[in-house]
């Protein structure tokens, strides 16, 4: 075998290494991008001791409002999906017994929750999660109803199982 010959037979195993080198890179990038967006969307739910995320809701007239983060006051965040039976249950309870820093947000629209919030209305005011699938909340609102209690530092101090558990006393 002449020198030429055997330059070309390693080069052709160096390019054909560099390319399976590529390849499996291209690939394992690939592989954590999957696995990062699964972990982002698998966060865990809401547990006390963390800070409530700031998103944004709307209320019954469409207005844009931020709830999260520091509020200067301990607070109760009912999220509910509409239609759900056990979301009708705590929210017949907090109509029944509203507290003023009770805030009922909805994972649906404005306009498909237009049933609850005419429960409510002479009671609480009642927000829609804005953008739901872009917001801070969207995957730690995995079960509903969920009953948060909120320090005013914006901390969950709990997670309740009842909404008169979780209200002030």
């Amino acid at each position: 075998m002449d020198n030429r010959a055997a330059r070309i037979i390693v080069f052709a195993i160096l390019a054909i290494a560099i390319c399976a080198l590529a390849i499996s890179n291209v690939l394992l990038r690939r592989h954590l991008g999957a696995a990062l967006r699964t972990a982002a969307s698998h966060q865990p739910p809401f547990k006390a001791g963390e800070l409530l995320p700031t998103f944004g809701v709307r209320d019954r007239n469409n207005v844009l409002s931020r709830i999260g983060g520091p509020a200067g006051h301990e607070r109760v965040v009912v999220f509910f999906l509409p239609g759900c039976n056990p979301c009708e249950e705590v929210l017949d309870e907090v109509a029944a017994k509203p507290n003023p820093n009770t805030l009922v947000v909805s994972v649906l629209s404005q306009q498909l929750s237009t049933q609850e919030a005419s429960k409510l209305a002479s009671v609480l005011p009642m927000y829609a999660i804005d953008d739901f699938p872009h917001s801070a909340v969207r995957n730690r609102v995995r079960s509903v109803p969920q009953i948060l209690r909120v320090d005013s530092r914006g901390i969950v101090t709990a997670v309740c199982a009842a909404y008169e558990s979780c209200v002030p006393k």
